[in-house]
């Protein structure tokens, strides 16, 4: 009946390698810090599992910072430049209050707090990518585990850039697409799978005697879900039940938009 595609997590961008340590420090620490993040959030090294380097949380991440300072500086000793790792060292402090210190309660995307706080983001935001490659346009089962492990991810990924000045338009592409990985494991998407075996069989309802069944997918899919969607409810629910059709219009509402030519070249 329909396939479920999904928003490519690529191109999210954020200004992070034009602030130095310190203003009398000539350094940038944008590539260092990111890669620093993926070696923390893949446990590349044995020495960052005891450290929250990643929390979102401002006082534990400075915790982790100055606690594990050594752990810190071994990794970005194989990770960074050695001039960033010299740099960043002479001038710690500075580099921790960058990291985890707001100098308002307002959010000013101008601050060096912003401009770094989504670089721990990014290690989610690129594992979401890997991982969805194995599900786009795949039919799972309920509870399938790599369905809940991007569930998982996405909850942390979600989490993560709340506190960031990543773009709006770039905010929204991720939570749809977490949406639309949530809404894959749900009775709505499995009823739809059992429809889409018997695809035929549905010109016997009279609610589509007009509707043409050989449109492409996502005009097929726009067309079901909103022009024919009291149809559409009908045959779900006497196809697959009830539960089939909870939270009908907000799945509907999402389906429409990722297959609407605007969302897809977003």
């Amino acid at each position: 009946m329909i396939q479920i595609g999904f928003v490519i997590l690529t191109g999210l961008s954020i200004a992070t390698n034009s602030t130095p340590v310190k203003k009398d420090v000539d350094t940038n620490i944008g590539h260092c810090l990111s890669s620093f993040y993926a070696a923390a959030y893949h446990k590349s090294y044995n020495c960052t599992s005891g450290f929250e380097y990643l929390s979102n949380n401002c006082a534990l991440q400075k915790a982790a910072f100055t606690d594990g300072k050594s752990c810190f500086l071994e990794v970005a000793k194989d990770v960074c430049v050695p001039t960033e790792v010299l740099q960043i060292n002479a001038e710690y402090n500075s580099f921790i209050e960058i990291l985890t210190e707001k100098s308002s309660n307002e959010t000013n995307c101008s601050e060096p707090y912003y401009q770094h706080s989504a670089l721990k983001c990014f290690p989610v935001l690129q594992d979401m990518a890997v991982k969805l490659k194995d599900v786009v346009d795949v039919h799972t089962e309920i509870n399938d585990t790599r369905v809940l492990k991007l569930i998982n991810l996405c909850e942390q990924a979600t989490a993560c850039i709340k506190q960031t000045c990543l773009k709006e338009t770039e905010q929204t592409r991720i939570i749809d697409t977490c949406e639309m990985i949530k809404m894959k494991n749900s009775e709505f998407i499995a009823c739809n799978h059992k429809i889409q075996e018997k695809l035929a069989d549905l010109s016997n309802h009279t609610c589509l005697d007009d509707f043409d069944f050989n449109l492409e997918t996502n005009e097929l899919t726009v067309e079901l879900y909103s022009k024919k969607k009291e149809c559409t409810v009908k045959i779900m629910r006497d196809s697959c039940g009830e539960s089939a059709v909870d939270n009908f219009d907000y799945y509907a509402d999402l389906l429409v938009k990722q297959s609407s030519p605007v969302h897809q070249l977003d």
